[in-house]
């Protein structure tokens, strides 16, 4: 079927662009897109599973929905989806802008379906937050799936076969740098930067979020969410890729410590700190400083001073003021 009131509910996950900034609404698995209409991402995938044939490909994934709405799935207008289900009952399939969508409750969710075609196509399209995926031609295991950023995945340039696959170490590089606002209330953007390599997978990076912190946004390049205790997870695949997690804290915060951690999160991290003197003026203490223009920091906050934090060594705030005496008339 057609959609064509601008009202229909919104889809869940998979249309919306990666680099988009999800805004946290406090509802559980669900975040807010602030750049663009398809606003609710409310579902959590698991790798997309495909198996090519002469004549066709069969697909499967699964799908934690959080909230019922619509659920993106792989094909597109010359590659379209067929027989499919969820949860083994006939699905109808929704039409949006030349993309193919189910709708889905609330739930644990099985999505099966085929593609099918008279003539090999060039590149089937799959929803562009696709991070794992798993496939098999003509019942050969395809290791290194060339799999595009517009989420094109290509059959006709030569696909690596698992008995030819060179070999790829699995490494995955975090760089860590946190952005320290003395506002009210104090604020904390963490940047993290991971640099991916061999098969895509799932992993548990470290903790983004600090402790005591509430979570104020969240955007992310890839598949990703946030778990307790702060840990983010997220999709990876080969390549650079960022995460911004930003949160506050209502309380007077007078020291800031990085929490534990373990590999791939590093050892240490690079801080800034930018103070509001308006609101108080503070000396940071116990902390060693670097010159941010010899260090790797965003260079939007290579402007403030930059200090190497790790978990023995918690950055201290000895408070000298509070308000300003002298303010501008």
């Amino acid at each position: 079927c057609e959609l064509t009131t601008p009202s229909w509910p919104e889809p869940v996950g998979a249309s919306v662009a990666p680099e988009a900034r999800m805004k946290v609404e406090g509802r559980a698995g669900c975040g807010r897109m602030s750049t663009t209409a398809w606003t609710r991402v409310c579902a959590w995938p698991t790798s997309l599973n495909l198996d090519i044939e002469r004549s066709g490909a069969g697909f499967s994934q699964h799908w934690q929905v959080y909230q019922a709405g619509y659920v993106a799935l792989p094909g597109g207008d010359k590659v379209w989806p067929q027989e499919v289900t969820l949860n083994g009952k006939p699905a109808p399939i929704i039409v949006k802008d030349q993309h193919p969508f189910v709708y889905a409750a609330a739930g644990s969710t099985e999505i099966k379906g085929r593609l099918r075609w008279t003539e090999l196509p060039d590149a089937i399209p799959l929803p562009v937050d696709t991070a794992l995926l798993t496939v098999t031609r003509n019942g050969e295991r395809v290791v290194f799936p060339n799999l595009d950023a517009e989420g094109r995945f290509w059959l006709k340039q030569p696909q690596v076969e698992e008995t030819q696959a060179p070999a790829q170490e699995e490494q995955v590089t975090v760089r860590v740098y946190r952005h320290l606002t003395d506002n009210v209330p104090f604020e904390v953007e963490t940047l993290v930067e991971a640099e991916v390599s061999g098969k895509p997978r799932e992993v548990v990076l470290g903790p983004a979020l600090l402790p005591g912190y509430q979570l104020q946004s969240f955007s992310a390049q890839l598949p990703a969410r946030l778990e307790e205790g702060g840990l983010l997870r997220a999709q990876l695949r080969a390549g650079l890729w960022q995460f911004h997690v930003t949160g506050h804290r209502t309380e007077a915060v007078t020291d800031v410590a990085k929490p534990a951690s373990t590999a791939p999160w590093p050892d240490d991290e690079i801080w800034v700190f930018q103070p509001e003197t308006h609101l108080r003026t503070v000396r940071v203490e116990d902390v060693d400083a670097l010159d941010p223009q010899q260090t790797t920091l965003p260079d939007e906050w290579r402007q403030w001073q930059a200090y190497r934090l790790t978990s023995e060594q918690p950055l201290k705030l000895a408070v000298l003021r509070r308000g300003d005496p002298e303010p501008s008339p």
